[in-house]
This record gives C-alpha cells, structure tokens and sequence, in this order.
C-alpha cells in the first residue's frame, strides 16, 4: 500500500458518501420518487459546494490520510508533478 493509493481511496469514499442516501433510498420498495428527486436536487448542490471549497476539502481529506498512513506506517509522498 503506498500513501498515492490511499489518498485515492479516501477521496472516493469522501465523495461518493454524499450520493449514499439517495442510494439506498432507491433500493428500497416503498419509494417516494418525487422526495428521491429533490434529494438529487440536494446531491447536485452538494457536489457543486464542494467544487467551489476543494482546496479546503482536499486539505481535510489529505489530514485524514495522513493519520491513516501514519497507523500504516506509510511513509507521505507526492507523485512526480511535471511543469510545463
């Protein structure tokens, strides 16, 4: 496991917890697809907020990671980034 892989990891799932609600909401039987409308509605919102803010969410996100690997005993590390 390397600290790139983690980070990965921790921004999808940070990501992909706002569209959980609406998800398991769908697979239940008894739906109410207008109220699952808005929540998209909602989702959209959400993901567009947390666009505008990115530079405040990855810091959050890459202080988790940091924590994570430090129990890992991964050591922190930066892929190659390439200038033009």
């Amino acid at each position: 496991m390397s600290f790139p892989f983690l980070i990965t990891q921790v921004t999808a799932m940070k990501w992909l917890l706002i569209v959980k609600p609406p998800s398991i909401r769908l697979q239940k039987r008894n739906i109410d697809v207008y109220q699952t409308y808005c929540q998209v509605d909602e989702i959209k919102g959400d993901h567009k907020l947390a666009k505008e803010q990115i530079d405040t969410q990855f810091q959050q996100w890459f202080e988790t990671t940091a924590i994570l690997a430090k129990k890992f005993g991964i050591e922190l590390s930066i892929s190659k980034v390439v200038g033009r």
